[in-house]
């Protein structure tokens, strides 16, 4: 997702489609995993930790400063944590 998403949103459907069937497959194993946590509405949940987890490995990985980068990694594992357990 990380290396593709910026690609695949200039391609067509056909493309866009299968990027999303692999986003979804993601978001479901989330879900599951949040609903056995005993979460019964797992879905925002799972979208904001798939969106933290891909947006900071992105953010991580354009940034020069390895500090800055390491930054972004480990206050998205907080806030996913924290998101996971509330």
């Amino acid at each position: 997702m990380v290396a593709l998403g910026s690609d695949a949103v200039r391609q067509g459907a056909d493309v866009r489609a299968s990027f999303e069937a692999g986003i979804k497959a993601h978001l479901n194993v989330l879900q599951s995993a949040i609903f056995v946590a005993g979460d019964k509405r797992p879905d925002s949940k799972a979208m904001t930790i798939l969106s933290m987890m891909v947006g900071a490995l992105l953010l991580s990985r354009v940034v020069n400063d390895p500090d800055l980068a390491r930054g972004f990694l480990d206050t998205a594992v907080e806030q996913v944590r924290k998101v996971a357990s509330s």
